[in-house]
């Protein structure tokens, strides 16, 4: 499993590499200091890297030759899980270290956002929160119905996903309409901000000690549920 996942790693280390630099160019970027949601941002980064392996793999045939090899697909599997983990922890460093070097480098007044937003442990539950998600969405649907098939019910399934969103967007705008003024953001740009501000009001309701359990449990669950279903689907999947 190990050998699989570092093999993985390896293969989307230059395409991911190009990836950040394009996120780096953004972020350093006067647009991006306007209303950059960094962790949505860092996110795609990993689902990035999951694809560009994906693609590889579709390209190469590889799929059929590790079940060839003395592997079970659980272990495939598995190591498809620790490879967006490694994903997540590496974009999760550069995508917080990117904010901290801003926030010194860049005037206050220059930013639509307060970065420290962002730098908290709000900010830090978000971003695991949504890779946790889409990490959890993506992986089912590449190992039990391919890069073609798996690719179209992701991407149906994100967009629904952001339409429940701005739903709830709007209605929440709606019932409280000055509290963006809390964030000094403009709402209808920056998503990750209104984000962040409902997880901040979360905490505060709950207290941070529950909240951390909360977030693991949020986290968490989607993720076991998912490699069960994983696990499911590619045992059935023929090549």
């Amino acid at each position: 499993m190990l050998n699989l996942s570092g093999k993985d790693f390896l293969a989307c280390r230059r395409p991911w590499l190009l990836m950040l630099l394009v996120f780096s160019l953004y972020a350093a970027s006067p647009m991006g200091w306007e209303s950059l949601p960094y962790m949505l941002m860092g996110a795609a980064l990993v689902v990035g890297g999951l694809v560009v392996n994906a693609v590889l793999e579709d390209k190469h045939k590889t799929e059929g030759f590790y079940l060839s090899l003395p592997v079970s697909r659980s272990e495939v599997v598995a190591a498809k899980y620790l490879t967006a983990g490694l994903l997540a922890a590496a974009c999760g460093v550069i995508v917080f270290l990117g904010i901290l070097i801003l926030a010194r480098v860049v005037p206050p007044d220059r930013f639509g956002m307060d970065p420290r937003i962002m730098v908290s442990i709000d900010g830090a539950a978000g971003y695991v929160f949504v890779v946790a998600v889409l990490v959890a969405l993506f992986l089912p649907f590449y190992l039990g119905f391919g890069l073609g098939r798996g690719g179209a019910l992701f991407s149906a399934t994100i967009l629904g996903i952001n339409l429940v969103l701005y739903a709830l967007h709007r209605i929440h705008t709606s019932i409280r309409p000055g509290w963006s003024t809390d964030f000094k953001i403009n709402t209808d740009q920056d998503i990750g901000a209104v984000f962040i501000g409902l997880i901040s009001s979360l905490r505060s309701a709950v207290g941070t000690p529950l909240f951390v359990v909360l977030v693991v449990l949020a986290a968490g669950v989607p993720v076991l549920f998912s490699i069960g279903i994983s696990m499911r689907l590619y045992d059935r999947r023929e090549f």
